[in-house]
């Protein structure tokens, strides 16, 4: 059955930015007014006044644990339980510009960020991908799983795969990408 939702129907916003599936199979919606989870035909929003850190969301991502994980430009909010950790520059973020948000199996966070790099989140402190782990750019676009404990990152340049915090490979258009 297909059915056609708008912000008549409860979406926070008719442009809409980002989707994922929650683990209970509902669906997070992100907008540019906030964000909505979407069960059983109906909509809960959340916007800048429920303690979003911007009202653009870019970005979602449901870890194990269940906590929600939202990207704006104003940082990366963390929602679990109705509450709302914010986490920015301040908490050790290397940009409040956030990009794709990424669980590994190991429980990490990964958080690209626009022309900042990547960032690593252990549950305890923010670590940046710096030094020898020079992805192929720094502004982030997406993350991947590759299948077997590594992780793809998109960049504005190329592509690069990282396994234990070290890239292993890098294409660029040189490359042929």
């Amino acid at each position: 059955v297909e059915k056609l939702f708008t912000s008549a129907q409860g979406l926070p916003d008719d442009d809409i930015r980002c989707l994922t599936q929650g683990r209970d199979r509902t669906l997070w919606i992100g907008t540019k007014d906030g964000f909505c989870r979407l069960d059983k035909g109906q909509f809960e929003s959340f916007r800048a006044k429920d303690g979003l850190s911007q009202s653009t969301v870019y970005t979602l991502c449901e870890d194990r644990e269940g906590s929600l994980w939202v990207g704006t430009k104003h940082g990366l909010n963390q929602f679990l339980d109705r509450r709302t950790l914010p986490f920015t520059a301040s908490e050790g973020l290397s940009s409040n510009d956030t990009g794709p948000v990424f669980q590994d199996a190991g429980g990490n966070i990964w958080v690209g960020t626009i022309n900042a790099g990547l960032n690593r989140f252990d549950g305890h402190r923010f670590e940046m991908l710096s030094g020898d782990a020079a992805l192929a750019g720094s502004s982030i676009g997406a993350l991947a799983d590759d299948g077997s404990g590594g992780l793809w990152v998109g960049t504005d340049k190329g592509v690069s795969r990282l396994r234990s915090n070290r890239v292993e490979q890098t294409y660029l258009t040189k490359d042929g990408l």
